[in-house]
């Protein structure tokens, strides 16, 4: 498969384009009205405050925008990850220091109060799992002791999957558009090549009225986009595949090892049994963590090391042959 090469100067993803870019405010004003239920028309209101050179865990920060005196942050996901409020949290300590010094009447270190725009943070989720249409994350979740915490941040990831949330849907035209659209580019790849795929529902979409006017002049940049964001993905998934798998088979060999020594220490039959039983419950819960977790830090790097350098081929192979991602992992010293 070739890869359409897209311009750097571009956003990278599509969701960040639609609704994120300078020139199309119109798009991100009809997603906070959706959202917060309100009737701006004024795209001026609108000030873009998204810091393009932040990038956390691996993964570039979406749209973050001040209206009507709130500070909005909206992240889009692919898949689900339970750390958006900690990236929250880092995000907007960048924004609110970048939004002070732009201020200069606001003075942290004075004995007048500051008035600061309110946080909003909302996470968009398009991924395979089976999410309710709104979810809470909470950051105290993240704490070994949550009760204990006088700090918290919550993000609401909204399912935006095609048939979810309708009444959101309804409100924002734009929004609705793209989840049909990647609806129709999954069910297709389902059937033909990935870029195949993608341009066969960018012209299906162009017909159906479906984001028409951006898809007919960014045909091009749009099958490149999403060519690389699903790149991303598939990899993502194979490493979380391999991490998994691994990760049982050390858990049930550390489990065993362990309950057997629980059990020994008991010095009686059932203690034994029990032991290893219990054991092997924990290392096998145990070893899924950490071999999860190992994937997903092998994946980041991989990833972002190949396609950093304009291997987004190299990237796809790895994902299709054991063999080569083996040769990759040793070639970036990975092991």
């Amino acid at each position: 498969m070739t890869v359409t090469n897209v311009n750097e100067k571009h956003k990278d993803r599509l969701f960040r384009a639609l609704f994120g870019d300078e020139a199309r405010k119109k798009n991100t004003l009809e997603l906070y009205n959706a959202i917060n239920h309100t009737d701006y028309t004024n795209e001026d209101d609108i000030t873009i405050t998204t810091i393009e050179d932040a990038i956390y865990l691996g993964m570039q920060n979406d749209i973050s925008f001040v209206i009507a005196s709130t500070m909005n942050l909206y992240e889009h996901q692919s898949t689900y990850n339970p750390n958006m409020p900690v990236r929250g949290l880092m995000y907007f300590g960048k924004l609110y220091a970048k939004y002070i010094e732009e201020h200069r009447e606001l003075r942290p270190y004075g004995t007048r109060r500051m008035e600061l725009p309110t946080p909003k943070y909302i996470v968009f989720y398009n991924g395979k799992m089976d999410a309710e249409d709104s979810v809470e994350l909470k950051l105290t979740d993240s704490f070994r002791y949550p009760s204990q915490s006088s700090v918290e941040v919550t993000a609401t990831m909204l399912n935006i999957n095609h048939g979810r949330n309708r009444e959101l849907m309804e409100r924002s035209r734009t929004l609705k558009d793209y989840a049909q659209f990647i609806d129709r580019v999954r069910g297709l790849a389902k059937k033909m090549p990935l870029e195949e795929a993608i341009e066969k529902a960018v012209d299906e979409c162009i017909t159906d009225g479906i984001l028409t006017e951006y898809l007919s002049a960014h045909k091009a940049e749009v099958i490149g986009m999403l060519t690389k964001e699903y790149t991303e993905e598939e990899i993502a998934e194979m490493f979380f595949e391999d991490g998994l798998e691994q990760g049982i088979e050390q858990g049930i060999e550390q489990g065993i090892e362990q309950g057997i020594e629980q059990g020994i220490e008991q010095g009686i039959e059932q203690g034994i049994e029990q032991g290893i039983e219990q054991g092997i419950e924990q290392g096998i819960e145990q070893g899924i963590e950490q071999g999860i977790e190992q994937g997903e830090d092998r994946l980041a790097a991989l990833c972002s090391a190949l396609i950093a350098e304009g291997r987004s081929d190299d990237a796809l192979r790895v994902m299709q042959d054991s063999a080569y991602r083996k040769k990759m992992l040793a070639e970036y010293e990975m092991r």
